[in-house]
């Protein structure tokens, strides 16, 4: 039976976006999602009903936040009875420094320092942190945070700053209404210090407490790099709390879409795990370490395409080579899905309304017909911006609207 799932709704007013009126109150909702009874392997869909409600119509909106362009990641942990210090290390290592963050240049904005590499500046066992209460509230962890930095016991905080706060073994941070190994397996939030917005997250230990049953499907260890890489990736694009970055109209960050969709790695003869993430390129839940395939290469051959069509028309495609070669680009019937799905091998879809109807509702009263015009006239420079206009234009014209084809038309 799953357990009823509970959660401390932070209600933000919106800025620097483009939002219908009934949309500019977001509900951003914080944490890894605790689940009982949790069945996932890699490359599964999330059991997580948000989650899976969220990824049926994700797209991420950009609202004018800031960001951690290039992360600059101290582990703290909490007293000497914090387990994987060596191992998260490494981890964070290889998270700030490594190939895990060419991701997030996807969701670069023109006129904001685009994401780069960081710097993971190394661990503290604190030996003041721990009053002897099991029990935490979240200002004792600010405070004790606050008086490490104070003392230099831990770098001094910048824009960039991201503490990881690690407990151990059957100690509950409470954040408002929410409870750790209760409600969350993991929390990032900030906190002012001397005028500045500083980005932490709580990571409770995942073998104690009941998060050894509803925070992930693997080994403690492994489930503990997942979820660390959860509030890693959605500090880096949403770090201050109230003040929101990346997140979609149901109030998710970047990595809830893909909740407990654990992707296992090896880098440098490391192994360690890290959570999928949303792409708004691919419309999908993908592998952060790897690249996304080249665009073109994506939009002949996403199974997606296959999928949907094979629903309607009862057929096995391979992709949308098929798609083409069995008529369906102008079928009566299927032919919206096919040129949805393969824009590029069937076509710019000419006859396709939605894109029309979508951007007269961000209040633009003449719109382009099509895709191809998308690409004309003022329509161009929305493409890779990253407002709600251009979220629209990436959704309907997926294979037109990406850096390649742009480049191809502005030589």
């Amino acid at each position: 039976m799953r357990a009823v799932v509970v959660f401390a709704f932070l209600v933000v007013g919106i800025s620097g976006a483009a939002l219908p009126e009934e949309q500019r109150t977001v509900i951003r909702k914080r944490g890894v999602h605790y689940l009982s009874n949790i069945r996932v392997i890699s490359g599964e869909k999330s059991n997580d009903d948000e989650a899976n409600k969220s990824a049926d119509s994700a797209v991420f909106h950009y609202f004018g936040g800031p960001i951690l362009s290039n992360p600059e990641v101290f582990a703290v942990l909490w007293n000497e009875n914090t387990r994987f210090q060596d191992e998260m290390d490494m981890f964070y290592r290889h998270m700030s420094e490594g190939r895990y963050m060419n991701f997030f240049q996807e969701y670069n904005v023109e006129g904001q320092e685009p994401f780069g590499v960081g710097k993971y500046l190394g661990s503290h066992v604190c030996s003041t942190c721990d009053n002897g209460n099991m029990d935490i509230s979240v200002d004792e962890v600010v405070a004790a945070l606050t008086q490490l930095i104070l003392d230099g016991s831990v770098p001094y905080p910048n824009k960039n700053s991201y503490y990881a706060i690690s407990f151990p073994p059957e100690y509950r941070v409470v954040v408002g209404e929410d409870v750790a190994c209760v409600t969350y397996c993991g929390i990032h939030e900030s906190f002012q210090f001397q005028g500045m917005d500083v980005a932490y997250a709580i990571l409770p230990d995942l073998g104690s407490s009941g998060c050894e049953y509803g925070c992930g499907a693997h080994s403690v260890l492994e489930n503990t790099f997942s979820v660390a890489s959860h509030e890693f990736a959605e500090a880096i694009t949403d770090p201050v709390t109230g003040v929101p970055t990346w997140i979609d109209s149901n109030g998710m960050e970047l990595a809830d879409t893909c909740a407990h969709q654990a992707v296992f790695v090896s880098e440098d003869e490391d192994s360690f795990v890290v959570q999928s993430l949303w792409s708004n390129a691919a419309m999908d839940c993908v592998d952060p370490m790897e690249p996304l395939p080249n665009q073109n290469d994506y939009c002949r051959d996403h199974n997606s395409a296959a999928a949907t069509l094979a629903l309607f028309g009862g057929k096995t495609l391979r992709g949308c080579r098929d798609v083409k070669s069995r008529g369906y680009c102008q079928h009566p019937i299927l032919g919206f899905e096919a040129r949805l799905f393969c824009p590029i091998t069937c076509g710019v879809r000419d006859d396709d309304e939605g894109l029309g109807v979508a951007l007269q509702a961000l209040g633009f009263p003449e719109v382009p017909p099509s895709c191809a015009a998308a690409l004309s006239g003022e329509y161009l420079v929305h493409c890779l911006e990253g407002g709600d206009i251009g979220a629209v234009i990436r959704r309907y014209c997926p294979c037109v609207c990406n850096d390649e084809m742009i480049r191809s038309l502005r030589q």
